[in-house]
């Protein structure tokens, strides 16, 4: 998507500078022609150049066509509109014939100091150091230069309007450095918070690529557990048929009725896994169920005993957050009934202060945590990821023949 040249919000603010111009003078300039008319002819002057000015701006900023047909020029004659109109018009006022009956803060300059300063604030906030310095330095010599032209000679007359300039102009060059030095600190902040959020979704985007890579991993070692060994078997069997059809048909036939119910086991055990690795349990039962379930089919499958302690009601959890902590369970469980050769495996999700903790134990062959095997270490490595990727943390406690114990640690605002 293409971006604006300017800074966010500037041309906004320079819309409504505009607007207000009108909105005041307009009222002012009808009761000196209609109402009060004065019949000082430097106020009027003053009055139309301040008006013709704020409508010609107006006019300017409001059509939309201008902007896209000038890019990145059309701000520089704004400002230079805005910068040249009073200027102008404080000459024009000057000539007049009754311009020394004006009260000095008419003729010594005072009333453009409000309308140059929103230019400078725009240029202080666009551009740079350099700009500003241009900007004020430009309108005092431009204003200078026009007060003699309208007046001839530096006289007491005169005086206050130089007096005013220069005050003008040291005022406008602290302040626009102080503006143009505030802007870059916001800057680099919006820069840095930028980088911060790319760098933080490429994170995100590798832990989601991990998470995925993993994932896949351990639905193939599902599937390895489950139809290779099914197969393999089955293929065993079936060799053993062929070599024996001729020779002992009574012992084939056996031995096929074997490989069916081989085949008819591994069949199950597939249908089996595949409804594990959806998350639908999750939908159907909630997360302390879906545990209590698919611990009871795991363990019931593995001949070993199983001791759950869990709430009786779901804890309010987005789905993603109960997704990974389903699959830490599920990983846990399983490491525990294939590999531990363990007895009993003790199951407990608990929330206290905020913190919700599961905690997978077994009382088997435990390991050594720093001589893993490969294909333990990458369900625990799995596992940890999921965790991290909760702003969880993850522990995994065990020594050579005393069990080991998984524990989940999320804290949120439950």
């Amino acid at each position: 998507m293409k971006t604006s040249p300017w800074e966010s919000g500037l041309l906004l603010v320079f819309r409504w500078f505009a607007g207000l111009q009108l909105i005041v003078i307009a009222p002012v300039l009808l009761v000196r022609l209609y109402i009060l008319p004065s019949g000082q002819d430097a106020v009027m002057r003053m009055l139309w150049a301040m008006f013709v000015t704020a409508l010609v701006l107006f006019a300017y900023l409001m059509l939309p066509t201008i902007s896209a047909k000038l890019g990145k020029v059309f701000l520089p004659i704004a400002l230079t509109i805005a910068t040249l109109g009073p200027s102008f018009g404080h000459y024009y006022m000057l000539l007049a014939d009754d311009a020394r009956n004006v009260p000095v803060p008419l003729t010594g300059a005072w009333w453009l100091i409000p309308l140059l300063f929103v230019p400078l604030v725009i240029i202080a906030v666009q551009y740079h150091y350099r700009d500003v310095a241009l900007y004020c330095v430009g309108t005092a010599v431009l204003n200078s230069g026009l007060t003699f032209a309208a007046i001839g000679d530096v006289n007491a007359y005169t005086v206050p309007t130089f007096a005013v300039i220069t005050i003008r102009t040291v005022t406008f060059v602290v302040v626009g450095f102080v503006v143009v030095w505030l802007t870059r600190i916001q800057r680099e902040q919006r820069r840095a918070l930028a980088e911060a959020n790319q760098r933080l979704a490429q994170y995100t985007m590798t832990l989601d690529q991990l998470a995925t890579h993993r994932e896949r991993n351990r639905i193939a070692r599902e599937l390895h557990d489950v139809l290779a060994h099914s197969l393999s078997a089955l293929a065993i069997q079936l060799e053993a048929i062929k070599t024996l059809m001729d020779t002992n048909p009574q012992k084939a036939r056996a031995m096929l009725e074997q490989a069916l119910a081989t085949t008819e086991s591994g069949l199950a055990e597939t249908r089996r896994a595949l409804q594990e690795l959806r998350a639908s349990p999750l939908e159907d039962l909630g997360l302390a169920m879906a545990i209590a379930d698919y611990a009871k089919s795991a363990t019931q499958r593995a001949g070993l005993k199983l001791e759950l302690h869990l709430p009786q009601k779901n804890y309010p959890l987005a789905p993603a957050i109960e997704q990974n902590i389903y699959r830490v369970a599920q990983e846990a469980i399983a490491n525990a009934a294939r590999h531990a050769q363990a007895q009993k495996i003790s199951i407990a999700l608990a929330q206290e202060n905020q913190q919700l903790t599961l905690t997978v134990s077994d009382d088997g062959k435990g390991f050594d945590p720093q001589a893993q095997t490969k294909r333990r270490g990458f369900g625990i490595e799995g596992m940890r990821e999921r965790a991290e990727m909760l702003g969880g943390e993850l522990s995994v406690t065990s020594q050579v023949g005393h069990g080991t114990i998984v524990q989940l640690i999320y804290r949120e605002n439950l």
